[in-house]
C-alpha cells in the first residue's frame, strides 16, 4: 500500500476536522469550568461540542488548499 502525499485532499481536511473538534473540545471544556461543573461534566460538554460541530464549512478548505499544479 502506497503512502499517500501529506498535502492531499483527504489529510487537509483530516487535518482541518482535527482541529476544529480539539477547538470546539477545549473552548467547551473550559467553558463549563468556569461555569463551575467537575472534570466529568466538562467532559461532557467537551465531548456534546464535538458531536455537535457542524462540519460542513470545512470541505471548501479543500479546495482552497490543493494546490494548482
Amino acid at each position: 500500500m502506497l503512502a499517500k502525499a501529506p498535502n492531499d485532499s483527504a489529510s487537509v481536511l483530516a487535518d482541518a476536522i482535527r482541529s476544529a473538534c480539539i477547538k470546539a473540545a477545549l473552548l467547551a471544556y473550559d467553558d463549563a469550568g468556569i461555569r463551575g461543573l467537575c472534570h466529568e461534566g466538562r467532559w461532557e460538554c467537551a465531548l456534546a461540542a464535538i458531536r455537535h460541530l457542524d462540519l460542513r464549512g470545512l470541505t471548501g478548505l479543500v479546495d482552497e488548499r490543493e494546490p494548482t499544479n
